[in-house]
């Protein structure tokens, strides 16, 4: 799949100083204004298109910008110029040989991971991805490459596994097991500061600085040139449509605000479920492929991550490692996550929403509520919301006091995320019935991993070897963590010709 770069006649050079600037919904960070404006109007024909800057989007931009092509680009890119902010290009005048173009639907860079700051406590605490296993081998050398440093995860002490039917603190019915060891030797790792110190790294990389809040446009980076590769990002982007051009060589992709982008090829990371439900494709996708993507599971799409932040650690304290396993819940799986200067105190885990909703009449949530107090801060809750968030808090505080005892009883504040209310994660239900009814197809359920990694994904003769499927879902290896994120973008930067 060999890589041409290619510019109309009418697109312009870019300023190395250049912000973000609004086009529509999108906000362009690293390209500057002439070429978001140049971009929108279909203007320029970028080499790579990445759709989604996760941690499959970022790497795989990483990996091309600095790795040199296997093959040349064509003749015609040399007379294309580009003003290059990058330190070691001293701010002269450099060819830019290829261009890549990033489009994100939500308003910052991750993906599935996410770590925010608790608002009382200010702990960095993750609300995705979370852990690195010593035998992501792929991950390890893509921390140890951008400088990211890890640490074990805190494990030493007593875990509590929590028998059915459950039981009270010192009663049978939670099983205290003594680990004895520390993440390190269990092969469990975290990341220093915060998981996205990964992303933040990789931004750096990328454009020389990480995404900032400005408050007319959004999310803003430093643009610059690196290694004759102009890379920018457009953010609040989704796509919605993705169309091969008969004859031309060339794609359009079409944002739900309207912008129109071309390139020779085109990487989506979208997971495959969402993507075959919220975009479409001319020419349609062969029967097989959309079949196979339809009923692949989603990374994360049913989980719940909740945090509860304490004044101090009291499970260190009592020897205990702050783990907990529980087949009832709401956590059913819990672990240690104090800050990395140890002065901060968050115990965070999986939650079982199954463990609310069921509740009884007066306590059951209504099916339209958030159960999402991230993704929906409490200014902008409805008074159901709020019912609800009180509801889960209340029940979250009572299982921990069941099993810690009284010194759980008084957290400073609960948080959680339920990544199946995420929309950019998840079609939405009424989505999903729609397109099903439409289609004609019924609506399944099926496990966790249905279809990870299956062979469909690494074809290369979609849109006439245009399109590449790419993002945790599809990888050969480790598909559903993180590290299947960076196989997936390797294997796709291989294809393209950079690896």
């Amino acid at each position: 799949m060999s890589l041409t770069s290619s510019t109309s006649s009418g697109a312009s050079s870019v300023g190395s100083n250049a912000t973000a600037v609004a086009s529509g919904a999108g906000v362009f960070v690293g390209g500057g204004s002439e070429l978001a404006a140049a971009a929108a109007a279909a203007d320029v024909t970028h080499d790579v298109l990445i759709i989604g800057a996760g941690l499959t989007g970022l790497t795989l931009a990483h990996s091309i910008v600095n790795n040199p092509p296997k093959l040349s680009a064509s003749s015609s890119s040399s007379s294309r110029k580009s003003t290059s902010s990058s330190e070691e290009e001293g701010g002269a005048e450099q060819p830019s040989s290829l261009s890549i173009l990033m489009l994100e639907a939500r308003d910052r860079v991750g993906g599935r991971i996410q770590t925010i700051e608790t608002p009382v406590h200010r702990n960095p605490v993750e609300v995705g991805a979370t852990w690195v296993f010593d035998h992501f081998r792929r991950l390890f050398q893509l921390t140890q490459s951008i400088g990211v440093e890890l640490m074990p995860q805190f494990i030493k002490g007593k875990t509590a596994y929590v028998q059915p039917g459950g039981g009270s603190f010192g009663s049978p019915g939670v099983e205290w097991v003594s680990e004895g060891y520390g993440g390190a030797d269990n092969g469990q790792f975290r990341v220093k500061g915060g998981t996205s110190a990964i992303l933040a790294a990789l931004q750096r990389d990328l454009w020389g600085g990480e995404a900032g809040d400005d408050p007319d446009d959004g999310h803003v980076l430093t643009s610059r040139v690196k290694n004759n590769k102009n890379i920018s990002l457009a953010l609040r982007s989704p796509v919605i449509s993705i169309v091969r051009l008969k004859g031309e060589g060339v794609t359009e992709v079409t944002t739900a605000a309207g912008e129109i982008y071309r390139a020779r090829k085109v990487v989506t990371t979208i997971p495959p479920q969402l993507l075959m439900h919220t975009v479409s494709f001319y020419p349609a996708l062969p029967g097989d492929f959309v079949s196979i993507a339809r009923d692949t599971s989603t990374w994360m799409g049913d989980s719940m991550k909740g945090i509860v932040t304490y004044e101090a650690p009291f499970w260190r304290h009592n020897r205990q490692s702050g783990s907990l396993y529980s087949q009832e819940g709401p956590f059913i799986q819990m672990l240690d996550q104090v800050s990395t200067d140890g002065e901060k105190y968050s115990l965070v885990g999986f939650l079982n929403p199954s463990a609310f909703i069921r509740s009884s009449s007066t306590n059951t949530p209504a099916t339209n509520v958030h159960m999402n107090s991230v993704g929906v801060p409490e200014a902008n809750r409805t008074e159901a919301d709020q019912v609800a968030y009180e509801m889960r808090r209340r029940k979250v505080v009572e299982q921990l006091v069941r099993v810690f005892g009284e010194d759980a009883a008084k957290p400073l504040e609960y948080l959680d995320c339920y990544w199946s209310q995420e929309r950019y994660t998840v079609t939405p239900p009424e989505v999903k019935a729609k397109n099903e009814k439409a289609w004609g197809v019924p609506s399944k359920r099926f496990g966790r991993q249905h279809n990870f990694g299956h062979k469909a994904y690494r074809r290369t003769d979609l849109h006439g070897g245009s399109l590449l499927i790419a993002g945790t879902e599809t990888a050969p290896e480790s598909a559903g963590f993180m590290e299947g994120a960076v196989v997936s973008a390797l294997t796709v930067g291989k294809i393209l010709g950079f690896l």
